[in-house]
């Protein structure tokens, strides 16, 4: 069995037959593939119901309803209770990391937590070094993705290579967007801010390397290969307020 995390609500649900429902149990992490579900979602188009239908996918039992909860049994309760239940979901977030470290490392390389799972081998090291194109932009058009998927899509076509944490195995990428729908929603968006520092690195190179070709600047480009994503980020290493920042938002709107 997995990391779950139980609390009890103070008010609770009435139902329609006079029984209060307060113990609620948090068991399931949230996966991309429920926020590219929900992006199509009509229900979900409405920020309160978006945050409330995230919430029942995390919930494993509330009371003796049955489950999936339902929409209405969560907005039904009193904004004391829904105080709680909001707490409750980011509580067990950090209880089911599990002790899993994140990290962005020198090299456009971010750690993640929990990883790519392929045929049961777990990737969790991804290396972000292509600038996705025009091109890309217009695949994606094409498929018709939008919100989740598109991000998903995009992220995926940075990537170059994907390996275990020990190295023991790897995949080359881009990495199709199929692959994203048992990540983890805390590695896409460390992904999201390890895509960000990246792009932030090639511009910088870039302008150093146009500036020595015009003469403008003394940029030392000696230790170089011509490859912007294999020079060290600097304070990118170990950026542990970024990986908090965009990996406690499971919660809401990506």
């Amino acid at each position: 069995m997995g990391i779950e995390h139980k609390i009890t609500l103070i008010f609770g649900y009435t139902d329609a037959k006079g029984v209060v429902h307060k113990d609620v149990t948090f068991g399931k992490r949230l996966k991309c593939g429920d926020l590219i579900l929900l992006d199509s979602d009509p229900q979900g188009q409405n920020p309160t119901q978006y945050t409330d239908l995230i919430r029942r996918r995390v919930i494993t039992s509330f009371g003796k309803l049955r489950m999936p909860v339902g929409l209405d049994v969560l907005l039904g309760l009193n904004s004391i209770d829904r105080q709680d239940l909001n707490a409750g979901v980011d509580q067990f977030f950090e209880l089911s990391r599990d002790g899993r470290a994140a990290n962005y490392k020198p090299g456009n390389v971010v750690q993640l937590r929990f990883g790519f799972d392929y045929d049961g081998t777990m990737y969790n090291v991804v290396e972000m070094n292509r600038i996705p194109t025009g091109r890309d932009e217009a695949e994606a058009d094409t498929l018709g993705l939008t919100g989740t998927g598109r991000e998903c899509f995009m992220i995926g076509r940075r990537i170059t290579r994907i390996s275990s944490e020990n190295e023991a195995a790897s995949v080359d990428g881009p990495i199709d967007l199929t692959n994203f729908s048992g990540l983890d929603a805390e590695d896409l968006y460390l992904l999201r801010t390890g895509g960000q520092l990246a792009e932030a690195m090639f511009r910088v190179q870039g302008k150093a390397v146009s500036g020595e070709r015009h003469g403008e600047g003394g940029a030392d480009t000696s230790s170089g290969n011509g490859d912007v994503g294999k020079r060290d980020p600097g304070s990118t290493d170990g950026t542990n307020s970024d990986v908090r920042e965009n990996s406690e938002g499971a919660g809401k709107r990506a």
